[in-house]
This record gives C-alpha cells, sequence and structure tokens, in this order.
C-alpha cells in the first residue's frame, strides 16, 4: 500500500493539479492575447496602430507557447512520431518567436506593412529573412523525408 492509498491517489492528484494549472494558465494567455492589446495601446499617439502592432506580438507570444506546449506533450506521448513532431513544433516556435520579436524590432509606434513576400524580420533586419525560412522548411522536410525512409517503422 503507498503513503496516499493503493489506486496511487497521490500521483492522481498530482496529475489534476498539474492540469488544472495548465488549463489556467492557457485561459489566462488567451484572455491577455485577445482583451490586453487595447488597454496597452491607449499611451500610443495612435492608439489603434499600436493595438494592431501590440496584438501581433501577442499572437506570436501565444503561437510560440501553444508550439512548444505541443511539442513538450507529444514528445512524452508519442516516440514514433518524434521527428516529424519536432521539425514542425521546432519550426512553428521559430516562426511565432520570430512574428513577435521582429514586430517589436520595428517598432510597436511605428506603421509599416511589408511588401509582397516580406515578412516583418525583412524590414527589422534589411535581409530577406522571409525567403532564408522557406529555404530552411525546405531543407528539415528533406531530412524529415530521408530520415523517415530509413527508419524502422518505413521498411
Amino acid at each position: 500500500m503507498t503513503r496516499c492509498g493503493a489506486s496511487g491517489g497521490h500521483s492522481a492528484a498530482v496529475a489534476r493539479v498539474r492540469n488544472e494549472a495548465l488549463g489556467a494558465a492557457l485561459f489566462a494567455l488567451v484572455a491577455a492575447v485577445h482583451f490586453g492589446y487595447e488597454p496597452l495601446s491607449a499611451g500610443y499617439p495612435d492608439p489603434a496602430s499600436a493595438g494592431r502592432a501590440i496584438f501581433y506580438v501577442a499572437r506570436g507570444v501565444e503561437g510560440t507557447a501553444l508550439y512548444a506546449l505541443v511539442w513538450a506533450l507529444a514528445w512524452r506521448r508519442l516516440p514514433k512520431s518524434r521527428l516529424g513532431i519536432s521539425i514542425a513544433c521546432s519550426w512553428g516556435c521559430f516562426e511565432s518567436a520570430q512574428t513577435a520579436v521582429c514586430r517589436l524590432a520595428v517598432g510597436i509606434g511605428k506603421r509599416t506593412v511589408p511588401g509582397p513576400y516580406r515578412g516583418m524580420c525583412d524590414l527589422a533586419a534589411d535581409f530577406p529573412v522571409y525567403g532564408m525560412t522557406a529555404v530552411l522548411v525546405l531543407v528539415a522536410a528533406a531530412v524529415m523525408q530521408e530520415v523517415g525512409r530509413d527508419s524502422p517503422t518505413q521498411r
């Protein structure tokens, strides 16, 4: 008999608290992203433009957190799919984080619209980050294809 009973009630209680904490954190994240940008933008000379920029940054933070969460949960529960999930989630984390960081680098108060096939990071870095990311994704997809072909489940 374990300290909390034969059924392992202690680990079930810990899991329930973790799930509730995770749910509360996700709820707070969604609320902050979708309702926090207007009060934060009120102090800018152009609150509407700043609000859009802050929302853009917040969505980047939200996406980064969600991709990281999916990656962490899937890593433990889906060991046979780790490579594909890792590549997809790491790309999602990178793109989402890049969205937030590059918008901040351009400036919240600055009204800007990147041209076709250009992103905020292209404006911030004055370098074709948008195109380079596409090349990196194609290389990652090719690597995933080759590694998947060599795995025992593909034979």
